[in-house]
């Protein structure tokens, strides 16, 4: 693929229709696409593609524009799960209310869903036991922080703008700081959140034909690293179009999900499949591991492992493993980093204590390690995965708390004056040993009349 002319096709959620699939292949000269990790395309594109779907935007390698990621491509798929963002349309609510696009990482998940890593972003937001509002789980240098407070749909869009302005304008010290520029920003002092408790780890990857609650069916094909040619996009996105499927998903562990079959169709989709050499039976290793599409070395390598794994057996049974992920919260247990030491092969292999790729930190199990030393290092760690106790109240996270540890004094970034705790600001009938976090909105610096959002900890 010539990253020179590579472009990155960004559909909120993955969102695309049979013609926006048709219209990125209509040049002769595209052989074909493959799918990245935020429900994305990279394609080698000769200029900008046209006439594609309103939501759908055309990026240039690198990002600057992250694709939103969302769950709604699971909704309906799940017998036993129970989505209300999917049921209520509130995904839909969310990306008609983006009315800019997002230069942080964002995405809108559902807690109950199985089949997306739900801290793949900077922002996280998990749906609540409450319908209509959301948990915020935030990447800040590496930590897990979930808020204090829950997030109304129409809230989300603005919440995203606000955090983006705070984290590109460097206005906040911790965690705690951004999340009272937060507050201040939004109202939600009426929607508090103590803890996000998730249920035991279900790893699913739904691939071939998956009954619907609504009786159709809905078909997930993995590209397992590999393009899809030009022909296959052709004839799959016609096909769809005969049969009046207007929305198709990418989905972030680079399958093709189409939803809502009807059952007296399956033949024609089987057929299809056929005809191109499209496997729906893929072992379970090969959907185990998590690997970037645009790095052949990396793809090499999971090729090799497998092999030698497979040697004398290797049962992932709901383990996953990275290779060079760009994030580390990918959605897997277990990553390695790999490095060139003198032409040879090194490797770094670290991974979570509980194997849950929801809970915070990892541990390493060796530095330095050549294919062997990997080997040995991947069947210890599998047999850990499997010797594990498993929790069956599921994960909790605590959220933090912004009446603890509160600092006493603040500064303003323009002209330096201080508000201090002990003192407050009698002029505005602020009494003394009220918290910064307590101040009015409108509350401003005395000197330079900075607003109450610029003030710092000190």
């Amino acid at each position: 693929m010539n990253m020179k002319n590579l472009l990155t096709i960004n559909a909120p959620g993955g969102m695309l229709t049979p013609n926006d699939l048709l219209k990125l292949v209509e040049p002769e000269s595209v052989d074909g696409f493959i799918l990245g990790r935020r429900q994305n395309i990279l394609i080698d594109y000769p200029g900008s593609p046209q006439g594609l779907s309103r939501r759908v935007n055309v990026d240039k390698v690198p990002l600057i524009h992250p694709n939103i990621i969302c769950s709604h491509a699971s909704g309906g798929i799940d017998l036993e799960k129970n989505d209300w963002a999917y049921i209520n349309e509130d995904y839909q609510t969310i990306f008609d209310s983006f009315n800019f696009k997002p230069t942080i990482s964002v995405s809108i998940c559902s807690y109950q869903q199985s089949m997306f890593a739900l801290f793949s972003s900077k922002l996280n937001f998990i749906s609540s036991d409450i319908e209509g509002l959301w948990h915020l789980v935030i990447m800040l240098k590496e930590k897990r922080v979930l808020l204090p407070h829950l997030f109304k749909t129409t809230q989300v869009a603005p919440a995203v703008q606000a955090m983006q302005k705070f984290i590109e304008d460097d206005q906040f010290i911790t965690s705690h700081h951004l999340a009272e520029l937060l507050e201040a920003s939004l109202p939600l002092s009426e929607n508090k959140s103590t803890e996000l408790i998730l249920p035991p780890l279900l790893n699913r990857d739904f691939e071939g034909f998956t009954t619907m609650k609504n009786g159709r069916l809905a078909l997930n094909i993995f590209s397992n690293h590999r393009p899809w040619k030009r022909e296959f996009i052709q004839d799959f996105a016609k096909l769809a179009k005969d049969q009046g499927l207007n929305r198709l998903y990418v989905t972030a562990g680079r399958s093709l999900l189409m939803k809502h079959i009807s059952k007296k169709d399956l033949h024609s989709w089987e057929a299809l499949l056929g005809r191109h050499n499209i496997s729906i039976r893929h072992s379970e290793q090969d959907l185990a591991w998590i690997v970037p599409s645009h790095k052949p070395n990396a793809i090499k390598l999971k090729e090799q492992l497998i092999q030698e794994l497979n040697r004398e057996g290797f049962a992932c049974h709901g383990l996953n493993i990275a290779i060079d992920p760009r994030d580390s919260d990918c959605g897997a247990p277990i990553i390695i980093y790999t490095s060139k030491n003198f032409m040879s092969l090194s490797c770094k292999v670290i991974y979570k204590p509980n194997f849950d790729y929801r809970s915070s930190g990892f541990k390493t199990a060796g530095k330095n390690l050549n294919f062997d030393g990997l080997i040995t290092c991947l069947r210890d760690l599998q047999q850990q995965f499997h010797n594990r106790q498993i929790d069956s109240s599921g994960l909790r996270i605590q959220a933090i708390s912004l009446e603890e540890n509160q600092p006493e004094h603040y500064q303003c970034p323009d002209c330096l004056g201080e508000y201090h705790k002990n003192t407050g600001d009698p002029d505005n009938d602020i009494a003394p040993n009220t918290d910064f976090i307590d101040l009015p909105v409108y509350w401003s610096c005395d000197l330079c009349e900075c607003p109450k959002t610029r003030f710092i900890p000190i």
